[in-house]
């Protein structure tokens, strides 16, 4: 027995006992800040995975490099197309394949479709006959300024040399444009995207939970119960 009335054996059990009061509270220091963490990267995810689906900016840029006859090379980025023509001498040549439409026509069509991949359509809920509607109106005023002003805008032949008529250079562009302008609409068909969100945000939640839980289940310093 010490001079303080503690025996050895008393003494090794408090401190056994402040010992596994520490680690106790270093276990749910450590599992607070693991929760916070998770936390974190839920919204870190939700915020990543909307940002993604509904960034359609990049969709805008291979539209514009379309219209401009480019294409996108892994080495070199965007460049032009090329054709093979036969010259003078009766050698092959590439040529670069000439825009469809000048830059003042291809800004008209960005300005003029990039509302229908806006988050306010994207995000909306409607039914098809106002899609249909809202598309059928957006085409036809762009054939209605394109086709009555091609000559402002270059609306020549894809082959100028060959082809005189600018309607066959006009349907390429139409078709490029519905391509592009369809499916944003479509995804507010029946409030579409967002059910798919919430469906998303809810999977993301509960593997979440599922993780914190595994978190909590975990033993000592994680090295298992």
């Amino acid at each position: 027995m010490s001079i303080f009335g503690e025996s050895e054996a008393e003494r090794m059990k408090r401190r056994e006992e402040e010992q596994r009061e520490f680690a106790r509270e270093q276990m749910a220091t450590q599992e607070g800040l693991q929760q916070e963490q998770v936390q974190l990267q839920q919204q870190q995810r939700k915020r990543d995975l909307t940002r993604w689906q509904q960034d359609l900016d990049d969709e805008l840029v291979v539209l514009r490099h379309q219209l401009r006859s480019e294409r996108f090379d892994e080495d070199k980025g965007w460049v032009s197309k090329e054709e093979m023509h036969v010259n003078e001498d009766g050698k092959k040549e590439y040529r670069p394949v000439p825009p469809l439409l000048n830059e003042t026509g291809i800004q008209l069509i960005e300005n003029t479709v990039r509302p229908l991949i806006s988050r306010n359509i994207i995000n909306s809920n409607f039914d098809e006959q106002r899609i249909l509607k809202m598309l059928r109106s957006t085409l036809h005023n762009l054939i209605s300024t394109l086709g009555n002003n091609y000559d402002q805008y270059e609306i020549y032949g894809y082959k100028k040399e060959v082809i005189q008529d600018p309607t066959d250079t006009l349907d390429t562009v139409i078709n490029i444009i519905k391509n592009f302008i369809i499916p944003g609409p479509y995804r507010a068909l029946n409030d579409g995207e967002r059910k798919h969100i919430r469906t998303m945000r809810k999977e993301s939640s509960v593997q979440t939970v599922s993780d914190t839980n595994k978190e909590k289940n975990k033993g000592l310093f994680g090295l298992g119960s």
